[in-house]
């Protein structure tokens, strides 16, 4: 096999068609509104997480601080510290 022939499709037409028939869209029309679907679909997946965030960010996650289930990780204090904090008792 040469290297010149790597470069080259052979049939580049009938293996489209072939690509097309074996997903099962017979014209153009069908591959579109398929485009449609896919693209509605995401749309609304996305719409959905967009309101899932807004309600984590507004609602539930003020109430789990509120109740403590969920938090801000409390800052360890070193040994120096600590000894700073007795000395100034």
């Amino acid at each position: 096999m040469n290297p010149e022939d790597l470069d080259k499709i052979a049939a580049p037409v009938a293996k489209s068609v072939a690509l097309w028939s074996l997903v099962g869209f017979s014209s153009l029309a069908d591959a579109a509104s398929f485009a449609t679907m896919i693209a509605g679909f995401l749309a609304a997946l996305y719409s959905l997480l967009l309101v899932c965030e807004w309600f984590w960010k507004k609602l539930w996650k003020p109430v789990f601080t509120h109740f403590g289930w969920f938090g801000l990780k409390r800052r360890i204090i070193t040994v120096k510290e600590d000894a700073a904090m007795v000395a100034e008792e």
